[in-house]
């Protein structure tokens, strides 16, 4: 169980990253304290960090850095380990799957662990109870108690800081990694029209006409029913209002405040589609963004039966407040009929993940899965 930490965490938050200096800003939350720390070689913001003692002597920390990087560690006075030195650790939430992972001694009393698979770590973390991690020949239990508060605390942090940094600084800063996630915001409300400019990408040709749509949209909506059933999503709602209409999608849904989805089918599309609307759809969005933008590529499928694309777009920092996250899944039949689905994020949604975390990577990679995103229009 998590007791309060007493006295100052600068040593052990220090050590994590090996750059740290004064903390700039504090955090206290749900029993776990820290802050954002900035490096001493270049003065910028370095990451944020919180840390919890446990009743037998060790901490717990979790940090994230300005690249969104997430990082576990954990400090324990009684060890005597040599600094840079290298430990095979495994790591495991409840009784869930199990990461195996390398630990660097960042001083004799200190292990770190960077996590690269952040987005499904970070949301086993948030949820679970016990953290179990076998490291430099022990298996140590360590409660999550407060862990979602603390880690929606320390993103915030991050995100603050660096938004201060490039609100004063005449320099860039890093873009989040390919895999990482920033949280961002879009002040479009679910499922109303709207007059200000969407911050979704546009598919070929704005405005489809009827004849240019694959299916109907009676035949899309019972496709996206279908689908979602089908990928084992349940809870979102279909929306009345489509606020992506004039951008091509002809379905659109909310799964819960601040995140939707939305499907366009197309007919007669050739047969290098999935690689020019990717295109586009990195164009348009890069385009869109007014602050900085990251993208990246997640799985493809190429076949005579059937090909397609995972890709995701990130906008963060946007000078006009339109910051956006979005995940598309391509799909292609040999018959020319193809599908877009996209995933859409705000800040909002970002900012109340729910108590699973930040699910919409996964919610895309099951519908690029599923059979019934496979046969539309078969």
């Amino acid at each position: 169980m998590i007791r309060k930490i007493f006295g100052s965490v600068a040593f052990c938050l220090s050590v994590l990253l090996l750059t740290s200096q004064a903390m700039a800003e504090r955090i206290n939350v749900a029993g776990w304290k820290g802050g954002s720390y900035n490096s001493k070689s270049t003065g910028r913001f370095s990451h944020c960090v919180v840390s919890a003692k446990y009743k037998r002597g060790d901490r717990l920390l979790l940090s994230i850095n300005r690249k969104y990087i997430f990082s576990l560690g954990i400090a324990d006075s009684r060890w005597n380990l040599r600094k840079g030195s290298k430990y095979s650790v495994t790591l495991r939430v409840d009784r869930r799957q199990r990461f195996k992972r390398t630990a660097i001694a960042v001083s004799s009393r200190q292990l770190v662990i960077r996590i690269n698979d952040r987005a499904t770590f970070f949301r086993m973390v948030k949820s679970g109870k016990t953290l179990w991690i076998d490291a430099n020949g022990l298996n140590r239990g360590y409660s999550l108690r407060g862990t979602s508060r603390a880690l929606n605390a320390t993103l915030r942090c991050v995100k603050r800081k660096l938004r201060y940094a490039s609100s004063g600084s005449s320099g860039s800063f890093d873009e989040p990694r390919s895999n990482d996630r920033p949280r961002v915001r879009n002040p479009v409300p679910d499922g109303e029209t709207t007059t200000r400019r969407k911050t979704f990408a546009s598919l070929p040709k704005k405005s489809q006409p009827r004849k240019a749509r694959g299916v109907s949209n009676e035949k899309a909506m019972i496709y996206t029913i279908n689908l979602l059933s089908d990928a084992g999503i349940s809870g979102y709602k279909l929306l009345e209002n489509n606020p992506f209409k004039a951008a091509g999608y002809q379905v659109a849904w909310r799964y819960s405040k601040g995140r939707r989805g939305a499907l366009a089918t197309f007919k007669n599309r050739k047969q290098d589609f999935v690689d020019t609307q990717t295109a586009k759809l990195l164009g348009d969005d890069a385009k869109t963004c007014k602050g900085q933008f990251a993208s990246g590529f997640r799985k493809s499928d190429s076949s005579k039966a059937w090909s397609g694309r995972r890709l995701f777009t990130v906008c963060s920092n946007s000078a006009n407040g339109n910051d956006f996250t979005i995940h598309y899944s391509i799909g292609l039949q040999p018959s020319g009929i193809a599908t877009i689905v996209a995933t859409h994020l705000n800040r909002e949604g970002l900012d109340n993940p729910g108590p699973g975390g930040d699910d919409s990577e996964q919610i895309d990679q099951a519908i690029y899965q599923s059979t019934v995103f496979r046969k539309i229009g078969k």
